[in-house]
């Protein structure tokens, strides 16, 4: 299953609010491909959604700390 795919699986969880198999998918994505940014930044979304805001917060603040920075 490629990237795409992977994260249109997410979408179907979450439109059924089934956020347990979303973050199970994402947290397996992320364990196979922990560079690709868009894992995280859904895995936040479903905490958020089942109103976790501090892991919520804690992925995506994970992402800032990170990221390698831009350059001038």
């Amino acid at each position: 299953m490629n990237e795409q795919q992977k994260i249109e699986e997410v979408k179907l969880f979450l439109d059924r609010e089934n956020h347990e198999n979303a973050i199970t998918v994402l947290e397996n994505c992320i364990e196979e491909n922990s560079e690709e940014l868009i894992y995280y930044w859904y895995l936040g979304l479903v905490y958020l959604l089942q109103k976790n805001e501090e892991l919520a917060q804690e992925v995506w603040f994970c992402l800032l700390y990170t990221s390698p920075s831009p350059r001038d």
